[in-house]
């Protein structure tokens, strides 16, 4: 017996991989926080800052690949349905550009955002301590 594929199983099962990856995302951060928690007695709050920086770096990294794949899947399923609403080339054509443009500006925002949390994540990271004791 084969399952009946529609749209709401495949928004379900999308929908169940984006929660698991934010749950594993959250459980490693949490993580990393419990196995690190045992040295805050020992260690300055000007460490703490500065190790806040790779956490921030691990964050945006993991942001960067699920923006760019859901982007990835947008760009997919717009073309699936241009090519099942019209084959014919010229109206391909002009339903392609339209779904690029609705497109592009995500892509443009996902990667200055992840960029400057890239940055600023690297900064903490290095020069934390510094910073934390200038402030």
């Amino acid at each position: 017996m084969t399952k009946k594929v529609t749209q709401a199983n495949i928004w379900w099962n999308e929908y169940t991989k984006e929660q698991y990856g934010w749950s594993l995302t959250i459980i490693t951060v949490g993580l990393f926080g419990w196995f690190q928690i045992f040295n805050y007695v020992s260690e300055p709050a000007q460490f703490w800052f500065q190790r806040s920086g790779s956490i921030i770096v691990m964050l945006a990294a993991i942001a960067e690949v699920r923006v760019f794949s859901k982007i990835k899947r947008l760009e997919t399923q717009v073309l699936i349905s241009t090519l099942m609403a019209d084959k014919i080339e010229h109206g391909l054509k002009a339903a392609g550009d339209v779904s690029k443009k609705a497109i592009e500006p995500w892509e443009k925002f996902g990667v200055i955002l992840n960029l400057f949390w890239l940055l600023a994540g690297t900064i903490i990271w290095g020069y934390g301590d510094l910073i934390y004791s200038n402030i």
